[in-house]
């Protein structure tokens, strides 16, 4: 019996070394290695520049109510620096110039925004702006000038794009456009000043 025991435990020794003399081996342990996904570090910064024009409209003289008012626009540039505290909230600087020369008048605005955001998807953006600002206008007719400035709330809103190709990259491009109120009925012209802004912002 105890010839018999041993001729088994030296069967059950030797087979795997019969095995691997024959060119067969036991099969190999699987490692599974876990898959994470990267994941896109959020992007709360941004740097924007647009081209704009603006709309004015004001009385044609303060002496003549009721006579049909003066209108101008001027193409010119805007540049604007972002804060996203969210995916719904954002905090943003704006500054304005007009640009283009021969119209009667030229103006500028500084203003700092709040600015809520709705996604609409994953590539458009509907967002608001609303905030206080200062604005200068200048009248320069040929035979009168003016030089108007006026600190009040303005407000506006717009719709951001940004194309999915971009979404992998370091920093992630936006294209936006949208249109402000600056000035309503303002100082003794009654002075109406609108934004229209077409531009990119840089997310950093």
């Amino acid at each position: 019996m105890k010839v018999k025991y041993i001729r088994q435990l030296c069967w059950i020794l030797m087979t795997p070394l019969m095995l691997n003399a024959g060119g067969e081996s036991l099969p190999k342990q699987i490692e599974l290695t876990p898959v994470v996904k990267p994941v896109k570090e959020d992007l709360h910064w941004y740097v924007g520049l647009a081209l704009s024009e603006d709309f004015v409209e004001r009385d044609t003289c303060a002496c003549a109510p009721g006579t049909p008012p003066l209108k101008d626009h001027r193409f010119g540039a805007l540049v604007n620096i972002g804060w996203e505290y969210s995916s719904f909230v954002a905090f943003e600087l704006r500054a304005f110039k007009s640009l283009e020369s021969g119209a009667f008048t030229e103006s500028e605005h500084y203003g700092i925004y709040l600015k809520p955001q709705y996604p609409i998807n994953d590539i458009f953006t509907l967002y608001g702006l609303v905030g206080y600002g200062h604005t200068v206008v200048d009248y320069d007719s040929g035979t009168r000038s003016s030089h108007n400035t006026d600190n009040d709330i303005s407000y506006g809103i717009g719709l951001s794009y940004k194309p999915s190709s971009f979404l992998g990259s370091k920093g992630l491009w936006s294209g936006w456009i949208d249109i402000q109120n600056l000035l309503r009925d303002a100082n003794w012209m009654h002075t109406d000043l609108n934004l229209l802004s077409v531009g990119v912002s840089y997310h950093f």
